[in-house]
This record gives C-alpha cells, structure tokens and sequence, in this order.
C-alpha cells in the first residue's frame, strides 16, 4: 500500500471515530477536530518511513487530547510489536478492545497477542463474548481455536456441537470433532463421528476413505474393507482405495485383481514414481521367477505406465526390458535398456541386460561397442570383459577374444558361474586358435562349475564342430540347448553347422534360416558358415554374397579373406 493511500484511510478511521466522539460529547470544537486529524496524518507518516520513536511519541500526544480515540492505540500497538515490547503492545491492544470491545479488527490483534504471551483462555473469552452477539461461523471457529490453545478439548467439542445445532449438520463438524477425539485418544468416539458422517450426509468417497483409513488403524480390517469398497463404488479410480484394496487382494493370492488395482493406481499421475517401482520390482522379480498367476502383459502396462508419466527412471526401463525379454521381444528390450543407459549410465546390471540383449540378438558389432564402454567405465568389473569376448569369438577374433577372456576370468575370482562362463568362451577362443588341447582344459573347468549351463554348452559344441570331432556328441547337446531355447539363433546355427558336417544341406539350409529369422544375420560366423553351405550346394554367387556380409558385419578371419578372393571354400 502506498504511503498516500494508508495515510488517507487511516485519516479516514480517525475522522470517523471524531465524528462519533463529537456526537457523543457536542463539546469538540471543529478546529481541534482538524488538528488532531493532522496530527494523526504527521504520527502515521512517520511510522510508515520508518520512524518509530518519532511516530510513538506524536500518537500519545494525540490519546493524551482524545483518550478515547482507538486507532493511535492501534497503530502505537504496531509499533510495539516492531520494537519487540510485546507488552506495551498488549496494554495498547486491550485499550483498543475496551474502547470498541465489538470491533473484530480489535478484537482479533487483541487475542493474536494475549495468545502469544500465552493467555489463550482470556483469548478464548474474547470470542466466547463476541459470539453471543455476532454470529458469524468464523468467530465459532476463533473461539474454537483458541480453546484448543488452551488444552480444552471439551469445551471445543461443546462449541462444535452447538454450531450444528444452530447451522445444521457439515462435513467439517464431523471431520474436526473426529480429530480432537483422536488427539485425546478417544478412538470409539473418533470412529463414531465419521460414521456419523457418512449417515448424516451425500455419500463421499473422500469421507468413506477416512473412515476406511481409520479402521485400519483401529485393526478393523473387515469393516476397512468395506469402507474401501464404498469409496471405489463411489470412484473406481481412487487411488489410495485401489492400493489398499490391492494389499488385501495380495495378501489372498487373487493377482488377476491385484494387478488391476494396481493399473488404477498406477494411472494416477500423483503417485510417486519411485513407490510404484518398489510395488512392480517384486511383482517382475516373481514372474521372471515362474509365478504363473502373475500376467507379464498387466506388469508391462504398469511398466509403461511408469514411463510414460514419470520418464527418466532408468530402474523402470530396466523392469520393461526384462519384461520384453522375457516374452522373447529381445529388439524391444534391448531398446529400453538403451534407454536405461541414456538416464543412468552407472549402474553396472543394465549394462549387463543390454549386452545380453545384444548377444542374444547376434548383434556382435553392437555387443562389441556396448562391452568396450561398459570396461572403460568398470575396468574391475569381469562382465564387461566377458561380453566383449564373446563379440570377438562372434567377430572370429579369436586372439583379442583370448585376451578378454582371461581378464574375465581374473576378475571373476569371486563369481563362480561367470567365471565358469568365460572360462567357456576362452575355449572357443583357443579352439578357433587351433589350440584344442589349452581349449579343452577350459571346457573342463566350466563343466565342472556348471555341467549342463547353456551358454558353455553352445561354447563346447562350437569348439567340436570347429575340429569336426564328437559330431553325435554335438547332437545330443544341441537337442538340449534347443529344448531350452528354441528360437536362440546361436542354438540354431550350431543345428545348421552340425547338419551341413553331417552332409545334411537341405536340413543345415532350414536351421540357418531360422537362425537368420531370429537375429543371427547379425552374426559374422553364421554368415560364413552359411557361404559354405551355399558353396557345398553349388550356389557360387549366393556364397560370395555371404562371405562378403560376414566381413561387412566385422569379421576378421583370414580364411575368409581367402574365400572371397579365391571364391572357393576353405575348411
């Protein structure tokens, strides 16, 4: 406000209140009249430019002349409060209050300051009397405030009890009179005033679920219960009822109806993300786990509901892809934990589930280049080396393969199962050096952690089939890597080489075209083993054209150097 305004209403009230003084005492000349007018003016600049002592002293002066005048009290009791004399500001306030006890301005800074010096029975009193003449609701409520001030719930509730009398039954009757009841550790009568409620007044889902939330607290879970069903009767999206409802639901089992309260839940924008990623985690860790009663499909709508509301949770794109993965979408999954990386780059298990993806796809340029920059940023991690020898083997590289491997295995010392892993893959690696003798002490050590692990399996066989030995040996272990995975097109190509060894073209020709189906036309080996089959079956120019992907996708094998240039088959 500016200084122009304030000084004229203030001048305002001050002339009105003359104007009553005058009318009472038909004494005050119309001169003095002015003077004091002006002087209030002079008293109330001051104290608005920030000259409080000079404004005191010129509103005394003026209370001296018209001890009756309420406003200089006022603005003398704002002084007060600025010069932290709270007492001086309460007798200047209680002058106000007994000049114009049915003013509310005066009345309010009056209790306003008798409660600060912790008076609030004598501030209750104030509205305890002002009420019996004005009835405004809001002075009920101050009277009311200042009661429970003071410790006295009682009276509160008598007050409350009688605004319902004289205004009719309100929600908020009800809703604070609970209150106070729960405070005092009255629970029944707590409980009983929102039941009241809900007789007394429209149905309310918000109402039903403050009474559903108190049952529970009361250990009333059946009548809890019933109370959530109401407020989702009332509205099938709320929230809180939709999560406690699903509690129930997952406490009996029923997950078809669990998890579609949660896709209410999960709908709601204003529910935290972080807590609806702590509810999906266990529900994707049991389905990825073999529970059969949970639907992959509803987790990954959840999933995706997350992401589309709250993007840039890299733990629920990592959730989504393990979803995808899991119904064999391994393109889609790979996608979302690219998109993982791009929000959290330092959690070393996306890395993980990406460069899985990636191997399970034949993907070995985007494996090789996803496994250098998961070692750069874990260099003391064993994973991202392992992953990257598989690329190498993938890519025929099987010196650098070799050379990742065993960092692998050094820094798998206390991972036993990847240890045995990579220890698999070395065995490849050595095998595609010609080193059968080194590569069969590695199949060794990993068979002896892991017998019948499909990975070091597929490892073993592919070092078999490269020495075309134990052919019938193969094809037992490579039923078995089928029965696992029928569509993995690692599975599928070592299939198709061990038909093309076996003279079977026609049967090799059908298993790399289910590998190729599934993602192995990514993978440079399978490419050049396929060139071979279409060179045993004549088509010279169909196999050229393989050799020559294998090298586009990064192969560095010499003897397919040597196939290309010479366009014959060397085995």
């Amino acid at each position: 406000m500016s200084i122009l305004k304030y000084m004229l209403l203030s001048s305002a009230l001050l002339a009105s209140q003359l104007g009553q003084a005058q009318k009472a005492e038909e004494q005050r000349p119309e001169e003095a009249e002015i003077l004091l007018q002006k002087q209030f003016i002079e008293a109330s600049r001051e104290k608005i430019l920030g000259n409080s002592s000079e404004a005191l002293a010129r509103y005394k002066e003026i209370v001296e002349k018209a001890p009756k005048l309420t406003a200089p009290y006022y603005q003398m009791a704002e002084i007060y409060k600025e010069l932290k004399q709270p007492e001086e500001a309460l007798k200047a306030l209680a002058r106000c209050y007994e000049l114009a006890p049915k003013e509310p301005i005066y009345l309010t800074a009056y209790a306003k300051a008798l409660s600060k010096q912790g008076k609030h029975k004598e501030a209750a009193k104030l509205y305890e009397d002002l009420v019996k003449e004005n009835k405004e609701e809001r002075y009920f409520h101050d009277w009311i405030f200042y009661l429970l001030r003071d410790k006295d719930q009682k009276m509160a509730l008598k007050v409350y009890d009688r605004l319902e009398k004289e205004k009719g039954p309100k929600a908020d009757y009800y809703l604070k009179r609970h209150k106070i009841y729960a405070q005092m550790g009255k629970d029944k009568k707590a409980l009983k005033e929102l039941e009241e409620l809900q007789k007394k007044l429209p149905p309310s889902a918000g109402h039903y679920l403050l009474l559903a939330q108190y049952q529970e607290r009361l250990g009333l879970e059946k009548e809890a219960r019933a109370s959530y069903k109401e407020v989702l009767a009332l509205d099938p999206k709320q929230a809180d009822a939709n999560i406690a409802m699903a509690e129930v639901f997952r406490a009996e089992g029923d997950y078809p109806r669990y998890l579609k309260a949660l896709e209410q839940v999960f709908a709601d924008g204003g529910q935290p993300p972080l807590a609806k990623i702590k509810v999906l985690e266990p529900l994707v860790n049991a389905y990825l786990s073999g529970n059969s009663q949970i639907d992959g499909a509803s987790l990954q709508r959840l999933a995706k509901n997350i992401l589309q509301q709250h993007p840039g949770y890299a733990q629920a794109s990592l959730l989504y892809g393990d979803l995808l993965s899991q119904e064999r979408k391994y393109g889609l999954a790979a996608q979302a934990y690219e998109e993982a990386l791009v929000q959290n780059k330092n959690q070393l298990p996306i890395w993980g589930q990406l460069m899985a993806s990636y191997n399970r796809l034949q993907h070995s340029q985007a494996l090789l280049k996803t496994a250098q920059e998961c070692v750069s940023l874990f260099p003391a991690q064993a994973l991202g080396y392992y992953y990257q020898g598989l690329a190498q083997n993938q890519l025929e590289d099987y010196t650098a393969a070799g050379k990742s491997l065993k960092r692998a295995i050094e820094r798998a010392f206390d991972q036993q199962q990847l240890k045995a892993h990579a220890q698999a893959a070395l065995g490849q690696a050595l095998a595609g050096q010609k080193k059968y003798a080194e590569a069969e002490k590695q199949f060794e050590q990993a068979r002896a952690i892991l017998p019948k692990a499909p990975a070091p399996m597929a490892s073993y066989c592919q070092s078999l089939l490269a020495q075309n030995k134990s052919l019938d040996e193969v094809e037992e272990m490579s039923k078995s890597l089928l029965k696992e995975d029928a569509y993995n097109p690692l599975y599928l190509g070592i299939a198709a080489r061990l038909a093309y060894l076996k003279n079977d073209f026609r049967g090799a020709q059908k298993e790399f075209g289910k590998a190729f189906d599934n993602g192995g036309e990514r993978n440079p080996l399978l490419q050049e083993q396929y060139g071979d089959l279409l060179f045993k079956m004549g088509d010279l120019e169909g196999a050229l054209a393989a050799w020559k992907k294998a090298k586009e996708l990064g192969s560095v094998s010499s003897i397919l150097e040597r196939k290309i240039e010479s366009k014959s088959l060397y085995e």
